[in-house]
C-alpha cells in the first residue's frame, strides 16, 4: 500500500493520510462511510475513485463493520 487515510466515521473528516499530497475525493470517503452504515447506493453509482492518482474500483465483496474490497483491474483494493 502506498497511500492511507484515516477519516472519522461519523463526520467525514480526514484525520490522518499518507502521503502528504495525497487527499482523497471527499465524496468517495462519504460513499464509503455511507455503504458501512448500510446504504451502498453511492458506491453502486459511482464505483470507489479516491482520486489522486489511484485507480479507480469496481466495490465487490463487503465484510460488514470491517472492509470493503473492490477490483481496480490491476491489483484489487480493499477499503476499511
Amino acid at each position: 500500500m502506498n497511500k492511507a487515510a484515516i477519516v472519522g466515521f461519523n463526520d467525514g473528516a480526514l484525520k490522518a493520510w499518507s502521503p502528504s499530497d495525497f487527499i482523497p475525493d471527499k465524496q468517495t470517503l462519504t460513499d464509503l462511510i455511507d455503504a458501512f452504515k448500510g446504504d451502498v447506493g453511492g458506491l453502486a453509482e459511482r464505483g470507489i475513485n479516491v482520486g489522486c492518482g489511484v485507480n479507480p474500483s469496481v466495490p465487490g465483496k463487503m465484510d460488514p463493520d470491517r472492509a470493503i474490497y473492490g477490483n481496480d483491474g490491476t491489483m484489487g483494493g480493499k477499503s476499511d
